[in-house]
């Protein structure tokens, strides 16, 4: 079972900065297959990677906020929302199952609590991003997730990038998560790669670029 997401502490909204806020959640498959071909440690790394590059870019420094959420086995919430420059990498390993329907479904359930806090504090905030990662299927129902993610979507109220890693990805539940075609992990396109490409993106969204072209261009 997921933890409560009543129970789980955000950090506290800077109020002194009144930069427009860009939340992402990245919720990252940490099951057993992520072992195979050192896939964890690429993982690993590239969150590293974006979380250093989102820390040297200015305009993304004052504005992103990021949440990990990661399911193996069960799901584990491995940083709550708060600003990116005092974020810490983690470590992350592989084990389990693949909860990847509870594992989303805390990500909404997150966001929607940041959205609350944002609004409480009469700060503004751009249109929330999830990025969902996954090298295989769920092992969980993903129907609620799923029809959630897409009346959000439907709403302009969510973004979902999914991103397939390997051949062993199910692309059709990746799918069903959102209107963007999942993106594939592979040898041309590594972990790190992405998280670049993804840092550079979300620092693009920040001053007004459309960040959904932009994933659209890139899978083209």
């Amino acid at each position: 079972m997921s933890e409560d997401i009543f129970d789980l502490e955000n950090k506290p909204v800077d109020n002194d900065n009144p930069t427009k806020r860009m939340p992402v959640a990245l919720v990252l498959d940490t099951s057993s297959s992520m072992s195979n071909d050192n896939k964890i440690d690429e993982l690993n790394e590239g969150v590293r990677a974006l979380i250093e590059e989102l820390k040297n870019n200015d305009r993304a420094r004052d504005s992103v906020e990021m949440s990990i959420i990661r399911f193996g086995g069960d799901v584990k919430v491995v940083e709550t929302f708060g600003e990116i420059e005092n974020m810490q990498t983690p470590h992350m390993s592989a084990n389990g199952g693949t909860p990847m329907g509870e594992a989303f479904s805390l990500a909404l359930q997150m966001l929607e609590k940041r959205k609350k806090e944002y609004r409480d504090n009469g700060i503004q905030y751009f249109q929330p991003v999830c990025v969902l990662m996954t090298d295989g299927h769920a092992t969980d129902s993903i129907e609620q997730a799923s029809a959630d993610s897409k009346k959000l979507i439907s709403q302009d109220k969510l973004i979902v990038i999914p991103i397939a890693i390997g051949n062993g990805a199910d692309i059709n539940q990746l799918s069903s998560f959102s209107n963007l075609p999942p993106m594939r992990i592979t040898e041309n396109f590594s972990f790190l790669e992405f998280f670049k490409w993804l840092s550079a993106s979300i620092g693009g969204a920040t001053g007004g670029q459309d960040l959904e072209k932009m994933f659209e261009e890139l899978s083209n």
